[in-house]
């Protein structure tokens, strides 16, 4: 599979102008664009910007040497270093979150401590704000739980992604 960089093209006609033979037909035209719609999804053909990177189809429609190869030799190590980064990203998270559930912890125990019960005994002001900041932590932990399973699927989910990009263009 080649790439190809988008230069002046703003839609997906001028694209297909650049890579397909001059005086292309109609039909090769469509041809050309529906491969180009199949390879790329989700991409707006019709908001295409400089820079932009674009899949092209590998089809008799489009002339050999349109677009860039993506070897492996040049992937392989753009995706390691990706998943070294994530790796990275992943254990500052679960430090972060570590550190946030021993405040959490040491929290709870501070307001289950004897002193502060007495005092709530003795100030219901005092022991509805309490109930409150304990109504706030353990949601707070239930949060936590919620954030550690997503961020555990995106992670997966993107060391995935990126491992199936590299069987795909190495």
């Amino acid at each position: 599979m080649r790439i190809l960089v988008v230069k002046s093209e703003k839609n997906l006609g001028a694209v297909v102008s650049r890579v397909t033979m001059a005086n292309a037909s109609a039909e090769v035209t469509a041809r050309a664009e529906a491969a180009f719609r199949a390879v790329n999804p989700g991409v707006d053909f019709n908001r295409l910007k400089p820079g932009d990177v674009l899949m092209v189809p590998d089809t008799q429609d489009i002339g050999p040497g349109q677009g860039d190869t993506i070897s492996g030799a040049v992937l392989s190590p753009v995706v390691e270093n990706a998943k070294a980064t994530l790796a990275q990203l992943k254990n500052r998270l679960t430090s972060a979150e570590s550190d946030a559930g021993t405040e959490r912890d040491t929290l709870a125990r501070l307001l289950k401590s004897k002193g502060l019960q007495t005092a709530m005994s003795q100030d219901q002001s005092l022991k509805e704000d309490v109930r409150a900041v304990q109504s706030a932590l353990a949601q707070e932990i239930k949060d936590a739980a919620d954030r550690k399973k997503v961020l555990t699927t995106v992670f997966d989910q993107v060391a995935a992604d990126l491992d199936h990009m590299r069987q795909r263009f190495g």
